[in-house]
């Protein structure tokens, strides 16, 4: 919790004070009400997870700009993937992405861009970088959760549950963990 609690204190700090120095105090309860759950992330992830989203739907519901401590809402929806079941944590990814959709249309102009640059933007903000955290369709995702699971076996295989590093029931090849290069 003290881990959490400095990241909390971080993330609050870059996103908190520029807000005070420009001004925006009402900026300062949404801020603190996105960044507290961080502390009790891992504890209770979909908890903090769910909390985080409600306030950071009303500040996109209030018109409140993003700010840094908005990154506490990617903070937590890793920790849900790491916590969580996978289909929570999936959820989790969905409503991430509706709220960064939503986001977007409420916080620019529509009119202002052209079709190209819209298509663009939903394609980054859809399709994620390969084998970040979060990303369970990728590759380098699937190949890791399947030989994990494939390498645990049976309780007493091969001794100890697991193959040796060099047998022939050891992952080597394209898309095993330790070659994954996309």
């Amino acid at each position: 919790m003290l881990v959490d609690g400095v990241l909390a204190v971080a993330l609050a700090f870059a996103g908190v004070m520029p807000a005070i120095a420009t001004g925006l105090l009402t900026t300062v309860p949404i801020g603190m009400g996105i960044v507290v759950p961080v502390v009790f992330r891992r504890k209770h992830p979909v908890g903090a997870f769910a909390a985080a989203v409600v306030i950071g739907g009303i500040q996109v519901a209030l018109g409140v700009r993003p700010a840094a401590y908005d990154l506490a809402i990617l903070v937590l929806l890793y920790t849900l993937a790491a916590y969580a079941p996978r289909r929570t944590s999936v959820w989790g990814l969905a409503v991430c992405l509706a709220g960064s959709a939503v986001g977007i249309v409420r916080w620019t102009s529509l009119g202002s861009h052209s079709v190209l640059s819209w298509l663009t933007i939903g394609a980054m903000l859809f399709a994620g970088p390969p084998c970040s955290p979060g990303s369970w369709a990728t590759p380098c995702a699937t190949a890791a959760r399947t030989t994990r699971a494939w390498r645990t076996g049976p309780p007493g295989w091969n001794g100890s549950g697991t193959p040796r590093r060099g047998s022939p029931r050891w992952p080597s090849g394209p898309g095993s963990p330790g070659n994954c290069t996309t």
